[in-house]
């Protein structure tokens, strides 16, 4: 058989199966399902691929019997339907070895995420979830939150993408908020592009400032305005000592926090006019802050 795709980007990165963008063939997909058979795949990632409903629920089978496999990438659309995010779910229930989970851009609404639940909640190495423009609502984020357990309970997401899912409300991002002040993994959280607006924004530095774990929050094109950027930075430079006045509880006894080290608020500014104000708190930003934008 002549030199496939899959031939050509294992021998580019070895452990690695990516490609992008391209309609897949019979004999592409048994490249992929025989390589995940073998274990000798760490890394596969169809995203933006067209493939029929058949060779991605082989696909789902191959990925479901890898041991090795550390990383599944099908963003931009690959899971299109829910049948296919049964077949996505079936796998999840039996792999054991996934760390980080890419389905940016996939339609996968509430009902998506109702079916993914149990498989992404239950699986023992999963700490990145990237579900970013995947239309969620507050039910999938009422899931979600579940991912992020408190001090005492399992391990949860480490790192969790929930940028542009517009149909979220108040009442779910309040959720997450007092999910993200609890967990005991979570370190990076990106939310950019929802309209969160002020009053999501406090709820967020409270969780910010309660959060002995995050490290990176990306809020670019969140529609915040400078005071509540400026709350939020306050918050992301708070230490141990005054932790009780943005605690949703009593802090746990000798336990530092984790200082913020990435807080992003690139385009979310909506008062032009008033960010000069901000600039002169930033001329000397502390040590620990190391990427404030």
């Amino acid at each position: 058989m002549s030199c496939s795709l899959v031939d050509t980007f294992t021998k580019m990165l070895p452990g690695s199966i990516q490609i992008t963008g391209e309609t897949l063939s019979g004999a592409e997909i048994k490249d992929i399902c025989d390589s995940l058979k073998e274990n000798s795949v760490r890394l596969l990632s169809i995203r933006g691929c067209q493939l029929s409903d058949r060779d991605f629920g082989r696909v789902c089978r191959g990925v479901a019997e890898s041991h090795s496999l550390a990383q599944l990438n099908m963003n931009l659309g690959v899971v299109s339907t829910i049948n296919r995010t049964k077949h996505l779910a079936d796998a999840l229930k039996t792999n054991r070895s996934i760390q980080t989970l890419f389905l940016h851009g996939s339609p996968l609404l509430d009902a998506g995420l109702v079916t993914l639940n149990t498989a992404l909640s239950t699986h023992p190495s999963l700490v990145s979830l990237d579900l970013g423009d995947c239309m969620l609502g507050d039910e999938a984020l009422r899931l979600i939150c579940a991912m992020l357990p408190p001090d005492g309970a399992k391990s949860g997401l480490r790192e969790l993408t929930l940028s542009a899912n517009p149909s979220i409300t108040t009442k779910g991002w309040a959720r997450l908020a007092i999910a993200v002040a609890h967990s005991s993994q979570l370190r990076v959280l990106n939310l950019d592009y929802n309209p969160l607006g002020d009053q999501i924004a406090g709820m967020l530095a409270v969780a910010v400032a309660s959060s002995r774990t995050l490290e990176v929050l990306d809020l670019e094109g969140t529609g915040l305005s400078n005071q509540s950027a400026q709350i939020l930075r306050c918050s992301s430079l708070i230490t141990n000592p005054y932790a009780p006045y943005f605690w949703l509880a009593a802090p746990p006894p000798q336990k530092a926090l984790a200082k913020l080290k990435h807080l992003h608020f690139w385009s979310c500014l909506t008062q032009e006019s008033k960010k000069e104000t901000m600039f002169p708190v930033l001329t000397s930003p502390p040590t620990h802050l190391t990427g404030l934008k």
